[in-house]
């Protein structure tokens, strides 16, 4: 089975090769790998108790489900959690789809070290507080 958390570990050794002229798309490459690195272990730990729709009745995204489920938590440190996914979120939203946006250093080592704070929330604590 795949450890989603290698792809944290990949962006690490990522960030630390550039000399390349492809620079710009290994930012985005990073920002990608980080996010995924921890959205899909919380996609896999919860996908059996997260539900399609919000309180509202609308229905979810994949992703959004998810990044709802936590920052509606009934724990503070679930709910930060949550949001700093969906910071993470729009990082990876930005890197993948926006051509038009510069994405520079500064952006993916702020994924890099996002990814790996939440990384190590997720496995310390906040998996433990929304077990199912």
């Amino acid at each position: 089975m795949f450890n989603w958390e290698d792809f944290i570990k990949l962006s690490q050794e990522l960030i630390s090769n550039l000399n390349t002229q492809y620079n710009e798309a290994l930012y985005r490459t990073i920002i990608s790998r980080a996010y995924y690195g921890v959205f899909k272990q919380v996609e896999d730990f919860l996908k059996d108790i997260v539900h399609e729709r919000d309180t509202r009745g609308r229905k979810l995204g994949s992703h959004d489900k998810y990044i709802e489920f936590l920052k509606n938590h009934t724990s503070e440190e679930v709910r930060k959690f949550g949001s700093l996914l969906a910071n993470l979120k729009r990082y990876r939203l930005k890197a993948d789809y926006r051509a038009n946006e510069r994405i520079d250093q500064k952006l993916a080592e702020k994924a890099l070290k996002d990814s790996s704070t939440l990384n190590n929330r997720w496995n310390k604590f906040i998996k433990s507080i929304v077990k199912p």
